[in-house]
């Protein structure tokens, strides 16, 4: 590239050479002419720019072809250079591929090698490893063996005279506590049947305690449902369903005297007050109020309204189309 550059160099000085060698040789046919000073220094000036001019167009096209010169010999290297690095990258490539794969096929075969030399090694050391564990566990043994029957020897020696004393005090103590026991046996006997005594007395105790509070407490509930029929009746009788208001009175009626009271009286009398205003009676109604009535206690109050009320029945009408409902 560098001679190129020189052979381009040399070309644009020989064109500079020539175009002023053109102009002198103007000059010198002017002076040989004979013209006065005036006029030769005119036309030496004229002269000069035609030969300045001369040069720099000279000038111009050296360094217009000087430039393409150059741009032709950078794309000319350009391209024989661009295969030249392909071609010399390709053979980069490989020889590296091939340094790396001999490379390779030595380390590999470095590791078989060390690899063999090594499991060989740690195999000689597990067979010895193997045989000196052997060898102690034996040693182990045998000494083992050899205490253990000496030891044996003189428990059996020692424990000859501690056995038989021992044995002594062992049936002293078995005989003291056989004893204890059969103490101890007759005590748990009449503790038992005094147990026994006092659990029936205290269970007889707690059902008596258990049958009066279920007493009360049927006692307490019937007197709440008496309680609660006195107020349907009122609730009924406001309403205007007599027929209702009269069974609310029988089931007051009889709640009471399941809770234990006797006094009869106000109920019986509403309930005949209210047959007055019914104009039917449904016939489990009416079967109802008879039984109630009939299972009262004889007294001067529920004879005075029993024989009342069962004529108002008689005469009311009865509807046998109720279906009797069990509270």
């Amino acid at each position: 590239m560098k001679k190129n550059l020189l052979v381009v160099f040399f070309l644009f000085t020989v064109l500079a050479v020539l175009g002023q060698k053109d102009g002198a040789k103007r000059i010198v046919n002017a002076d040989t002419i004979g013209f006065s000073e005036a006029q030769a220094y005119k036309m030496l000036y004229e002269n000069q720019i035609k030969s300045n001019d001369a040069i720099l167009k000279t000038i111009f096209y050296a360094l217009g072809g000087l430039a393409t010169a150059i741009i032709a010999v950078f794309a000319s290297n350009w391209w024989f250079n661009e295969d030249k690095i392909k071609q010399h990258a390709k053979g980069i490539d490989r020889q590296i591929n091939e340094t790396k794969n001999e490379a390779f096929n030595e380390v590999r075969e470095r590791v078989n090698a060390f690899s063999i030399e090594k499991n060989s090694e740690i195999n000689n050391l597990k067979i010895k490893l193997t045989e000196d564990f052997n060898n102690n566990i034996s040693n182990l043994q045998s000494r083992l063996t050899e205490f253990i029957e000496k030891t044996r020897v003189e428990i059996r020696d020692d424990n000859k005279s501690l056995t038989d004393n021992y044995q002594k005090q062992l049936d002293s103590f078995n005989e003291n506590y056989r004893q204890q026991i059969e103490t101890l046996n007759e005590n748990i006997v009449n503790f038992n049947g005094s147990l026994k005594q006092i659990i029936e007395l205290k269970e007889e105790a707690l059902r008596l305690i258990i049958s009066d509070e279920e007493k009360r407490r049927n006692i307490e509930v019937n007197r709440l449902w008496a309680k609660i029929s006195r107020t349907d009746y009122y609730m009924w009788k406001d309403s205007g369903v007599t027929r209702n208001a009269a069974m609310s009175l029988i089931e007051e009626i009889n709640y009471t005297q399941k809770a234990g009271s006797s006094n009869f009286e106000l109920s019986l009398r509403q309930f005949s007050a209210v047959l007055d205003t019914c104009k039917d009676f449904y016939d489990f109604d009416k079967e109802e109020a008879i039984e109630v009535i009939n299972s009262l206690p004889q007294s001067e109050d529920v004879d005075k309204y029993k024989k009342e009320i069962f004529d108002k029945l008689d005469k009311i009408k009865i509807t046998p189309t109720r279906i009797k409902t069990v509270a």
